[in-house]
This record gives structure tokens, sequence and C-alpha cells, in this order.
């Protein structure tokens, strides 16, 4: 006798209703995982900026989907040197919005 295929189930997949942003761990050595979500497809610039407002290093600058998505900063500045410990700032801008998240690196 014949078994009957196995039923394949979808994955319950949400797709974000807003854009959103969080990282982990915080505060952070070496480095740290910043997720963003964005409710559809779209330009996103991820950067990070000193106490000062000085731009410190820029991990994302590109199109992406509807989704969750994820960036590492590995505390390097532009040039590759280590950032100082100290507070830093994720700003993330997505189809006009504009997120920002302190951060510390520990050293």
């Amino acid at each position: 006798m014949k078994k009957p295929a196995p039923e394949i189930l979808k994955a319950d997949v949400q797709l974000p209703a807003k854009f959103a942003l969080t990282n982990y761990p915080n505060p952070f050595n070496p480095s740290t995982t910043i997720e963003f979500a964005l409710p559809q497809d779209g330009v996103v610039h991820v950067e990070i900026f000193d106490l000062t407002g000085r731009r410190v290093a820029v991990l994302i600058d590109e199109e992406r989907s509807v989704g969750r998505h994820k960036a590492i900063w590995n505390a390097r500045n532009e040039t590759g040197s280590k950032a100082s410990s100290g507070i830093y700032f994720v700003r993330a801008t997505f189809d006009g919005q504009v997120l920002n998240r302190k951060i510390v690196l520990m050293r």
C-alpha cells in the first residue's frame, strides 16, 4: 500500500508592518549586529556616528527587499582603524523615515 505524500506546510512568514531598527549586543565588543525591518522594497542607508555627529562608518547604502535584514559593525571607522570606546549612534534612513539607536562600544 502506497503512503500518501506528506503535506507541505508553508512557513508562517510575517512581513514587517513598519520600518524598525535594533542591535545586539549592546554594550558590545568587538562587534554588534544591527537588524532592521523594511515594510517594502527600497533604498536603505545604515550609518554609524560618534557623539559629535561625525560619520564614522557607512554599513549599507543600497536597495534592499521587503523583510528583515542584518548588518554587522566591527567597531572600525571608514579608514579601517579601530573606533575608541564610547557612545555611538546608528542611523537608518528608509523611505523618508529616520531611525536612531544609541550603542555603546566597550573596549
